[in-house]
């Protein structure tokens, strides 16, 4: 192999080690149609053109996760958060692999009692909301109880709404 391909071999395999991104032809699943945030709930990341042709996908979104219990002052009691750190990967994604995103969430957290308890379906809303409007905050806190509500209403509530 000439050195400059080894070189760019050697380059690529720390990319992915250190970012957890990999190039989208390396990518064995596809996504399921109509199962993405749409372009106008998730804006994307400023690229080149010839970098969004070749954006990497991640092979991680999340490097941690830990839950706390804190008060909520919109619900005015004490409720479980899921406090969330994205890979830097994760925080770079594009509406086209928020599916996968919640799919690595939910088969990491999503059997845990504490988001089973009080479940109002909104935890794949407030990820988007997260990734539209808060994707390079340094944790992502997501309630279960938070209910399932638009694109529009989760933005206007600060990604945080709240059960009627």
């Amino acid at each position: 192999m000439p050195i400059h391909l080894a070189t760019r071999a050697c380059c690529l395999l720390a990319a992915v080690l250190l970012t957890g991104c990999i190039h989208p032809s390396q990518q064995s699943t596809p996504h399921a149609p109509g199962t993405q945030a749409s372009s106008s709930e998730l804006s994307s990341v400023d690229a080149s053109p010839g970098e969004a042709a070749a954006r990497a996908r991640c092979t991680r979104y999340f490097e941690s996760g830990q839950w706390s219990y804190r008060y909520d002052p919109g619900i005015r009691k004490n409720a479980w958060t899921l406090e969330l750190t994205p890979t830097y990967c994760g925080r770079r994604i594009h509406q086209d692999e928020t599916n996968a995103a919640y799919t690595e969430l939910y088969k990491r957290y999503g059997s845990d009692w504490r988001w089973r308890l009080d479940n109002g379906g909104g935890m794949r809303r407030q990820l988007v909301c997260h990734l539209a409007t808060a994707r390079y905050k340094k944790t992502w806190n997501l309630e279960p109880f938070r209910p399932d509500v638009s694109h529009r209403v989760s933005v206007a509530a600060g990604c945080n709404p709240t059960p009627r």
